[in-house]
């Protein structure tokens, strides 16, 4: 098995082989680091600004048809193009990249911002979670569960854990029209308001 990260303007950018994936690191997963996606690939150049993943090289998008898009999504410095990502990260002792989530998704807990990664990684571990997406609610972590609600009570105290207080159980998260594979947030937060 091989994780590949990377997004439509710059694919790839790191790379893991499921084997290279230590107890150590599953470890640190489960605690709540995020889903390690392995070191940048040698094409890329990739840095971390303000929490957010950037990278630059040749086969990194320079710019869309859209001025506008260019503008918000492109640091040109010097003669490097530097793409946003969107996503936040950060890089380990090993230069290994470790993913948080998209920006501006972390929410406010007690102790201070939570990447929903942190929380979401983790909690794919816990029994009888289908999906999961961590959330705000009222001003509150909320982590949004499908599964089988008889582990509530094993997923409440593992949640505490992390600062969450609040599980809701959903039948069904919904999941973005364009890859199927992601939790819709917009359409599950106007869920939560209900």
């Amino acid at each position: 098995m091989t994780c590949v990260y990377g997004s439509t303007e710059a694919e790839p950018i790191a790379h893991l082989q499921g084997d290279e994936i230590g107890a150590e690191d599953m470890a640190e997963m489960a605690a709540g680091a995020g889903l390690l996606v392995g070191h940048p690939v040698p094409e890329v150049r990739l840095r971390i600004r303000a929490g957010e993943i950037e990278v630059t090289g040749d086969h990194v998008n320079k710019s869309y048809l859209d001025p506008a898009q260019t503008r918000d999504n492109k640091v040109i410095k010097g003669g490097d193009v530097w793409h946003r990502t969107g996503d936040a990260g950060r890089l380990d002792d090993q230069g290994r990249l470790w993913l948080w989530g998209r920006v501006g998704d972390e929410v406010l807990g007690t102790q201070g911002p939570i990447h929903p990664f942190a929380v979401e990684v983790a909690a794919q571990g816990w029994p009888g979670i289908s999906r999961c997406a961590l959330m705000e609610k009222s001003g509150e972590p909320i982590l949004a569960i499908e599964g089988t609600a008889a582990h509530l009570p094993t997923w409440k105290a593992h949640a505490e854990a992390f600062g969450v207080d609040r599980i809701e159980v959903i039948s069904a998260l919904p999941m973005d029209a364009r890859h199927g594979s992601k939790i819709d947030r917009v359409k599950l937060a106007e869920m939560l308001k209900g």
